[in-house]
């Protein structure tokens, strides 16, 4: 330390006591509007508490505590499961068995130990400075103190509250720009989907976009607005060029037509729905397609089916281990599913499917409360009901619907296409679904796979770059603070 520093316990310097907590089961004692009550939740750190969530009574205050309140002013530090958070009283108070209340043996220490504290706690912690000891009465007074003259301190004080107040201002301005950048990225994004239809405008706001990637895609978050303006550049015919070569989408669909036995003219949004659609109020195409694409609702190219979930009173039907069941948090987004958190037994394949289970390969989509997460069958499962399965009558359709469906469901909701309908058998049906030539299906599904594996190596990078960061940050702090030491070692020794 400096020349003029002294080293002390802090049980040498403070009086220190912890708090209580009143038996939860006596009502008597609880929120009786008497007495305000800290817990660790109401104390800002480095603030002043005002008020609480909790209240205790008299009877908890002659009973329990067996003494008045903490005054106003009282310093509060937790010293347990949340270690060094400090804050002050503002109001007569009690706290929990968390908390100490610290009164200083001289009133001139207390500015000073309020800043420095909560470092002094945390470091005796993660510096096993007490021997891998908790916190405790005896730890705590043993924590050592690095005492400046008075008038240093008040310095040191000011200097504190100087510079937490730069980095108050720092992370608002942070702040700031972030959210600005987020709003930016959004609205970058937005144009170049409306831009679409429009050669020059598209160019244009594709330069601006590739010309300002990086600022525009700093955080994690950021990356999915990326994700889903490729998908939109897919679904529009705008990811990969068109061959003129390629065989028209027309002529996929009469071949799905003839898997159906029907007419390739009940194919088509200008054309007459079949017989499962006819109820079905189909709105204008939602933009203009290229010259080989066609378009073609959900219901015409898939069958499909939603799950079901086994009355949950009945333990026969449960966790069995016979047959994997389906929740939504069991799809891992774009990804094959072969594990879940729950089975079904032989009495509710018989009794509430009454069928096989979706054999592996299916599709699998959510359309209730997850819009639109996709991922497929790697074993026998059967869902639930906010999940369907989805079977193309073509099988070379499936990689393509794959990749674009759930971007087209999350679209078909967020832009009301279906008249605010909730995604139902008869809303899904209505999807409208931009069906490209088959040999551009399979450019596009390669080109989003290889653009979906670029963003995620820019999502590691990112997260690997905030963790450089954070440990560059933490490397200089501890090279300042040893050459600190050094220095002041060196003084002490009467060296240059």
């Amino acid at each position: 330390m400096p020349a003029a520093w002294e080293w002390v316990c802090f049980g040498h310097i403070v009086d220190f006591s912890a708090g209580r907590t009143p038996p939860r089961k006596d009502d008597s004692f609880w929120n009786t509007g008497d007495f305000p009550w800290v817990s660790i939740a109401d104390m800002d750190d480095g603030r002043t508490v005002r008020s609480t969530k909790e209240t205790v009574s008299p009877e908890a205050r002659f009973n329990v505590f067996k003494r008045e309140p903490e005054a106003p002013g009282t310093m509060l530090m937790s010293f347990k499961l949340t270690i060094g958070k400090i804050a002050r009283l503002g109001i007569p108070a009690f706290h929990n068995e968390a908390i100490i209340a610290i009164r200083p043996h001289l009133d001139e220490l207390d500015p000073f130990l309020f800043k420095v504290l909560p470092e002094l706690a945390r470091s005796a912690v993660a510096t096993n400075a007490l021997k891998g000891a908790t916190l405790n009465r005896k730890s705590l007074s043993a924590i050592m103190v690095p005492l400046p003259p008075l008038r240093e301190q008040r310095r040191i004080v000011d200097k504190i509250e100087q510079l937490m107040n730069l980095c108050d201002r720092i992370e608002d301005a942070r702040t700031t720009r972030e959210r600005t950048r987020d709003r930016l990225t959004r609205a970058t994004y937005a144009q170049l989907g409306a831009s679409i239809s429009d050669d020059f405008e598209f160019r244009s706001n594709s330069s601006l976009l590739v010309d300002n990637l990086g600022p525009l895609t700093t955080h994690v978050d950021q990356i999915e607005h990326l994700r889903q303006a490729i998908l939109q550049l897919a679904i529009r015919g705008r990811l990969v060029a068109q061959d003129p070569e390629d065989e028209p989408a027309s002529e996929l669909l009469k071949r799905l037509a003839e898997t159906k036995g029907e007419s390739a003219t009940a194919y088509g949004s200008s054309r007459p729905s079949p017989k499962d659609l006819e109820d079905v109020d189909l709105l204008d195409t939602p933009f203009e397609l290229p010259a080989a694409w066609e378009w073609v609702c959900f219901g015409h190219i898939v069958d499909f089916s939603a799950g079901r979930t086994p009355p949950r009173k009945d333990d026969s039907f449960w966790n069995t281990g016979d047959f994997p069941w389906v929740s939504i948090a069991d799809m891992d987004d774009g990804r094959t599913v072969r594990s879940t958190k729950e089975t079904v037994s032989p009495e509710a394949r018989f009794n509430v499917f009454k069928r096989e289970p979706e054999a592996p390969g299916t599709m699998l989509m959510s359309f209730k409360l997850t819009i639109g997460k996709i991922a497929r069958l790697g074993i026998p499962a059967f869902h639930n009901e906010a999940i369907i399965a989805i079977r193309p009558h073509l099988d070379e359709l499936d990689p393509f619907l794959f990749k674009v469906l759930p971007e087209l469901a999350r679209s078909a909701v967020a832009t009301n296409a279906l008249k605010g309908a909730t995604l139902n058998r008869k809303s899904l049906s209505a999807i409208m679904v931009p069906l490209p030539p088959l040999r551009e299906q399979r450019r596009i599904v390669d080109k989003i796979e290889q653009l979906m594996n670029l963003c995620d190596r820019m999502e590691a990078e990112i997260t690997a770059a905030n963790s450089t960061r954070s440990q560059l940050f933490e490397a200089l702090l501890d090279s300042a603070l040893q050459r600190a030491r050094q220095d002041a070692t060196a003084r002490n020794r009467g060296n240059p």
